[in-house]
């Protein structure tokens, strides 16, 4: 039996972004597939750049957390499984 490991809340102010993290943590978290265990975890990064002009696929205004704003840039996510102790 895997022991499930806890995710505390968001600890920034509450907002909507905050909410929304703490809303994807508990749909990873209840899904059996997803969740923290004792084993590792699912670890999602997304990560936003700005970009200028239209030589980039898929560049529109959007939030851009390492900015802080919405400007022009384009927003990646990329997902790693982490084994404890491997």
């Amino acid at each position: 039996m895997t022991k499930r490991i806890e995710i505390p809340p968001c600890p920034r102010a509450t907002g909507s972004l905050c909410q929304l993290q703490d809303e994807r943590l508990s749909l990873l978290c209840q899904d059996q597939a997803t969740p923290p265990t004792a084993v590792g975890v699912l670890v999602i990064d997304e990560t936003g750049a700005r970009k200028d002009g239209h030589d980039t696929a898929h560049v529109g205004r959007q939030y851009l957390a390492n900015l802080g704003n919405i400007d022009h840039g384009v927003v990646s996510v990329t997902s790693v499984s982490g084994l404890w102790g491997r």
